[in-house]
């Protein structure tokens, strides 16, 4: 492979990424979060929400940058639910590592994505305060 083909590479990735970008800044856009520059974990929020919505909650809403939960949503009981995504990407990772999760959320769900992209491994925890040992987060993991 030559400098050629790894510039179109990175040409590629550059048009792929920007097209994340556009879609994020949109004006009145929630398909995708309204913010966010680690593109797996657009991918994996984006495949959360789909899930959330095939449940048919209501009020399914990206959370402000920041916030210690990702999407948020009614249930069927008319209750706010939080909900916090961690995703990897299987196909590439090579740390295997998952960044730190924090308090503040009622569910977990941890996505595994293949080098396409596609979820292989989508995981539902609900929040305990055991998890946290006592702490404000759990830290870094490898899984």
């Amino acid at each position: 492979m030559g400098a050629k083909q790894i510039l179109e590479i990175i040409e590629d990735y550059a048009k792929t990424y920007t097209a994340f970008e556009e879609i994020q800044k949109r004006e009145g856009q929630n398909i995708l979060p309204k913010y966010g520059d680690q593109k797996t974990g657009l991918i994996g929020e984006f495949y959360a929400k789909l899930y959330i919505l095939n449940k048919d909650y209501k009020d399914v809403e990206y959370a402000a940058s920041g916030a210690p939960f990702d999407i948020s949503y009614t249930n069927k009981n008319s209750k706010t639910v939080k909900v916090q995504v961690k995703t990897a990407n299987t196909g590439f990772s090579k740390t295997n590592t998952l960044s730190p999760i924090k308090k503040g959320w009622d569910f977990l769900y941890l996505i595994s994505l293949d080098k396409n992209f596609k979820p292989i491994g989508f995981w539902i925890q609900e929040y305990r305060e055991d998890m946290f040992k006592g702490k404000d987060r759990i830290p870094s993991a490898k899984y």
